[in-house]
């Protein structure tokens, strides 16, 4: 999987946490905790899926543009809760913010991708079965 076509079309590198996130293994959602609410960390299961995102990020890069000033984000997980607030990785600086796709506003949840996956727990009870299965 690469992330070079994206940047290209976008004209600007990609945060190098965000890469790595989505880049380094095949997954499903990973639910789990930050701060006491229920988030399910973003994966992806398969190359078709990589195209999925890819056109997601899209999309969510396109309704950044609109917004002044503009802030480049990167979503990385949702809240359970099924609100309308993401977390996003800022691709400058790197925190993890929450945030609200179409408005400028944010709160910074972690100074890192390190940081915030440090605060995470999974919640084995909402792990696919399949996923717990070991090929040993």
């Amino acid at each position: 999987m690469s992330f070079e076509d994206f940047e290209a079309a976008i004209e600007l590198p990609l945060h190098p946490d965000l890469k790595t996130f989505y880049g380094s293994f095949w997954s499903g959602a990973i639910p789990g905790f930050f701060q006491d609410r229920a988030i399910s960390l973003i994966q992806i299961w398969n190359p078709d899926d990589f195209e999925r995102l890819i056109s997601n990020l899209i999309g969510h890069y396109l309704s950044q543009k609109s917004v002044a000033p503009p802030r480049l984000t990167w979503f990385i997980a949702t809240f359970e809760d099924g609100g309308e607030d993401i977390i996003s990785l800022d691709n400058r600086s790197g925190e993890i913010v929450c945030e609200t796709p179409g408005r400028h506003q944010h709160q910074v949840l972690a100074a890192s991708l390190t940081d915030f996956l440090t605060m995470f727990t999974v919640d084995p009870l909402k792990l696919c079965p399949i996923e717990l299965l070991n090929d040993d």
